[in-house]
């Protein structure tokens, strides 16, 4: 494209582009009286994009291992997020009386896709040279959950599959 076309650093024509656009959700269009509206609005909206609304199940937490770890505990648990999927994951919880301040760490996918949780947690998993590298290279060889837990949090990490 020559510079003849380029307006800051753009096409010549995204201004005007912009200004065609409209955003039904947007709050410059003033049409949702109060904040309450709008965020149902935008929550449905947001769904049905998804195209995800599976139906409310009890959450049912099983644990399936659980481990001292010396100032925490580990536990790798599953639990129930649609009546045909159980979500797995690890708990880690520091040690002494809570209540502690929480986090839910979400790995990424990054194009390797065999591991999730994994990425974030000390696990067996680690003698794996892919996952070794992985951590290695984008984590700084750190299970980050390890090293928010030793912190005082509650660190939850799932595997993602709707990411």
């Amino acid at each position: 494209m020559s510079d003849m076309h380029v307006r800051r650093g753009m096409p010549h024509f995204m201004d005007d582009y912009a200004r065609s656009m409209r955003f039904s959700l947007s709050w410059a269009d003033n049409r949702f009286p109060d904040f309450a509206r709008w965020r149902a609005e935008a929550r449905a909206t947001a769904l049905a994009c998804l195209d995800y609304d599976p139906p409310a199940v009890p959450f049912d937490v099983a644990v399936l291992s659980d481990e001292d770890r010396g100032d925490y505990r580990q536990r790798k648990i599953t639990f129930a997020a649609s009546p045909w999927y159980r979500v797995p994951a690890y708990l880690l919880t520091p040690r002494g009386d809570g209540p502690f301040p929480a986090v839910l760490a979400l790995h990424d996918h990054g194009a390797f896709f065999l591991y999730g949780k994994e990425k974030l947690v000390r696990t067996e998993a680690d003698a794996n040279p892919g996952l070794a590298h992985f951590k290695a290279t984008y984590y700084g060889g750190r299970s980050v959950a390890e090293e928010l837990v030793r912190r005082g949090y509650v660190v939850l990490c799932a595997d993602m599959l709707f990411w």
